[in-house]
């Protein structure tokens, strides 16, 4: 019972952080999101990221492998996969503190 309130307290957070960052970020994710290649995805998150001072993974997983990360410059380190794989999305946004933020997606 603990675990399911835990999920739903979770569920209740994201979704209000959701829409604190405003409906047109959100819905142009959310509609787009089955359809959209891997690099409108790592866009997207990047920008929410920015927006919303994220320095962690926010969705599920783009691809077979995502790395995240935040620096002082657009090029800023994430993690990479250990196998041999191909770059399908890499993507920055700066946010209002200066700080950039890195999505990048590998299949």
């Amino acid at each position: 019972m603990k675990n399911f309130m835990i999920a739903i307290a979770l569920i209740f957070v994201t979704t209000f952080a959701a829409h604190a960052a405003g409906p047109k970020m959100v819905q142009s994710y959310t509609n787009s999101y089955s359809s959209s290649s891997d690099q409108d995805r790592c866009q997207a998150e990047a920008n929410y990221m920015a927006a919303n001072n994220i320095s962690g993974h926010v969705w599920g997983t783009i691809g077979s492998f995502e790395g995240v990360g935040y620096g002082s410059s657009p090029n800023c380190n994430t993690c990479t996969p250990r196998n041999n794989m191909r770059l399908t999305g890499d993507a920055s946004a700066q946010g209002r503190n200066g700080k950039w933020y890195r999505v990048r997606s590998w299949r």
